[in-house]
């Protein structure tokens, strides 16, 4: 059942034009935001190669995060990438709400989690294919420009960003999902989404009473492991990730939990 739940999730997905609009608006946005970086920084020296993601002291790995920004984001903003993921996972479920396709996708599909579980897998799998496909591609015109004087390498310290990037897009996908089939309304839904993303918690990490929590909000959390936070961490990026797929364990959840219990 799962098998055929996943490949009519995998039609339906395809087929709907915001898709296409939202992998296209990807990729090109991402490039030319890279592409601008590396002009930006093509007479700029760097110094040694750093081992870390983010580069910490400006190398490598620098340039790579640099270049990767419009993606992954910068110093606690998400990038299109991200934004991305959750948009995806919205109207992935709000799109059948709208259209009243639901109805058929659990007169076909009975046990509705399962139902929900192929959505998630197909959309998380379409997320981190188009991230890392973007990404490639962003680094290599990066490169192609001279960004960072030249001295960048994809394979180089860093490099771990091509792993970082999917794996980050499985939860956010979650977190999309689940507040679609909480809210399963396309404009309220994104509209939570990218209020919260955006604003709720760098608000919360700015004010100086509060910013006490910033290491413990979910998506700060996510940036940690992608190396693009700005709070102070106790832990290494791989807790951060777990930190944030248990949020949106709980968010998907949830979702389920009410798509199992109320009408189509």
């Amino acid at each position: 059942m799962i098998v055929n739940a996943i490949a009519a999730e995998w039609l339906k997905l395809r087929t709907v034009r915001a898709t296409k609009w939202c992998l296209g608006l990807l990729l090109v946005l991402s490039v030319a935001i890279s592409l601008a970086i590396g002009l930006a920084l093509r007479s700029t020296a760097v110094g040694d190669y750093d081992d870390s993601l983010a580069g910490g002291s400006g190398g490598n790995g620098a340039l790579l995060a640099a270049a990767a920004a419009p993606i992954i984001g910068f110093a606690g903003l998400p990038g299109f990438g991200v934004l991305l993921c959750g948009l995806l996972g919205v109207l992935s479920v709000t799109t059948e709400v709208r259209f009243g396709t639901l109805r058929t996708t659990f007169l076909a599909v009975p046990r509705r989690e399962v139902a929900l579980a192929a959505k998630l897998l197909v959309v998380a799998a379409t997320c981190a294919a188009a991230t890392l496909l973007t990404l490639v591609v962003c680094l290599i015109v990066f490169v192609a420009v001279g960004g960072g004087a030249g001295t960048v390498s994809l394979f180089g310290a860093g490099a771990s960003i091509y792993l970082a990037v999917p794996v980050a897009a499985a939860p956010v996908s979650a977190v999309g999902v689940g507040v679609g089939a909480l809210l399963r309304n396309a404009a309220g839904a994104v509209t939570v989404l990218l209020i919260y993303f955006v604003l709720v918690e760098n608000v919360l990490s700015s004010v100086p009473k509060v910013k006490v929590v910033a290491p413990y909000l979910p998506f700060a959390n996510l940036q940690h492991f992608l190396h693009v936070a700005v709070a102070d961490f106790h832990w290494p990026g791989w807790v951060g990730l777990l930190y944030f797929a248990a949020f949106a364990a709980v968010v998907y959840g949830a979702g389920a939990a009410l798509v199992a219990r109320r009408d189509a």
